[in-house]
């Protein structure tokens, strides 16, 4: 079975708080606008491994929202997402099926003040430490938010050489315990969301898109605001859109 992984340049910190409250964060850095929009994409779709020869091919179990980026997505991140209901569930899959997952940490010069992943990874390890315990959502959401907003890399350090080296474009924040969903953008000045129970990822439901290009300006709970929409691409091993 031939499915190869992906690299993704993002910086993440999870939270557990007291009372079971779970979120988890995430900032995405590329050298320039990375076109981003989000979908909300029902089970039951059949999709492959886009590869020659003996390719993995599987129905979606799960439903997810994901944030493309350029109109497109690598599929081995998809199959994680229609395959998998826990993290767990993923270590124990891949333990025993050839599949590697690989992560990436570059080199860092010592000091955690520059824009290095590994000198990022140190300031939001030691700020998520420190966050305050609470059992409000609300609350919980805002530390881990407020975590990777210093983890992020500001305007004017993009490198073309090395884009996961690059400015911030967006952060997502994802409360695990009440299914939402946070999306910040470096150039708006609101925070949208979410909320997984208010959207129909049922099979045979439709796939559905909120448009981001341009920058509208959204603000809040933006779940009914998603329309139906033709799926975006899907990167094949090689780098090729299909």
């Amino acid at each position: 079975m031939k499915l190869r992984c992906a690299r993704a340049h993002a910086d993440r910190a999870a939270e557990t708080q007291q009372k079971g409250i779970v979120v988890v964060g995430r900032d995405m850095d590329w050298f320039e606008d990375t076109q981003t929009d989000l979908w909300a994409l029902p089970r039951g779709i059949e999709r492959n491994g886009m590869t020659t020869g003996d390719t993995v091919r599987w129905k979606a179990r799960y439903g997810s929202v994901v944030a493309s980026m350029y109109g497109a997505m690598t599929i081995s991140l998809q199959f994680f997402l229609d395959s998998f209901a826990t993290v767990a569930d993923l270590v124990a899959w891949t333990s025993g099926s050839g599949v590697q997952i690989c992560p990436s940490l570059l080199g860092s010069s010592g000091k955690p003040g520059t824009t290095a992943a590994a000198d990022r990874f140190v300031r939001a390890a030691y700020y998520t430490a420190h966050l305050p315990s609470t059992d409000e959502a609300r609350l919980a959401i805002a530390s881990v938010m407020s975590v990777m907003r210093n983890a992020s890399a500001p305007f004017g350090t993009a490198d073309p050489a090395r884009p996961n080296v690059s400015t911030t474009r967006w952060r997502t924040v994802a409360d695990l315990t009440h299914r939402a969903y946070f999306f910040e953008s470096t150039v708006s000045p609101n925070v949208i969301w979410l909320r997984l129970d208010d959207l129909d990822l049922g099979e045979g439901a439709k796939v559905r898109k909120l448009d981001l290009m341009d920058h509208p300006d959204r603000v809040g709970d933006v779940t009914r605001s998603f329309r139906p929409a033709r799926p975006f691409r899907f990167l094949a091993p090689g780098g090729t859109a299909s």
